[in-house]
């Protein structure tokens, strides 16, 4: 079985899309488990109305919510997902088909904008690179992974309000490699729209950067 986890805080525009492309998949063997953190809006109750299992997490922190979802999955895979990804009909299909203990896969914008296509096309290229060279990058919206290996790994670093993702996938790496997956997500750009396209791009690589010197990275430099 997929354990399928999503962090959540205030998300009731952008879950119930994701959540109606898993009723689209064409292997149903999966579980949905949202853990949410302090939300005012309706996304506890749309969490239930499909059927999810709803963790509620006591702290902030999205490592600590994944983490958490984690604890409550049954299944022997854990694909992290967020709420702003709408997924392919042959998503669980393809997770399950994979031959490796650690994937993600190519993500494009929900918008027509073709340059946002090309910056996105270009940061995937980016991770696949990396994790080509050995380095290990992965982002939080699409990381898949084999529990026991997450568990051996020792999960996310509840420290980290930023980063958290790729440094997760630093270790990962160290232990095993990460695939890529024959699927492509879609993402609605609301980071983009929060901080413009240049700054988005800015920060990210400022972020990548201090990550990959082992330097801590704020919360504030990437726009969650």
């Amino acid at each position: 079985m997929i354990s399928i986890i999503i962090p959540t805080h205030m998300e009731e525009k952008y879950l119930p899309r994701l959540l109606e492309s898993l009723k689209r998949q064409t292997d149903e063997d999966f579980e949905v488990i949202v853990v949410d953190w302090n939300s005012k809006d309706r996304t506890r109750e749309i969490a239930r109305k499909y059927g999810c299992k709803l963790v509620i997490a006591e702290e902030r922190g999205i490592g600590r919510g994944r983490n958490l979802g984690a604890k409550h999955a049954r299944g022997d895979v854990l694909a992290f997902i967020d709420a702003d990804v709408i997924l392919p009909p042959n998503f669980v299909k393809e997770v399950k088909k994979m031959k490796c203990d650690a994937a993600t896969c190519e993500w494009t914008p929900l918008e027509d904008d073709s340059l946002l296509r090309f910056y996105y096309r270009a940061s995937y290229l980016f991770c696949e690179l990396f994790n080509l060279l050995g380095i290990g990058h992965s982002p939080g919206f699409c990381t898949i992974i084999r529990k026991d290996v997450f568990e051996k790994v020792g999960g996310y670093n509840e420290e980290l309000l930023a980063g958290e993702d790729h440094e997760l996938a630093r270790r990962v790496r160290k232990l095993t490699k990460i695939c890529h997956l024959k699927v492509k997500i879609k993402m609605d750009s609301r980071r983009v729209r929060k901080e413009g396209k240049f700054g988005i791009v800015w920060k990210y690589t400022v972020a990548e950067v201090k990550g990959l010197l082992g330097k801590k990275v704020g919360s504030y430099e990437i726009a969650r």
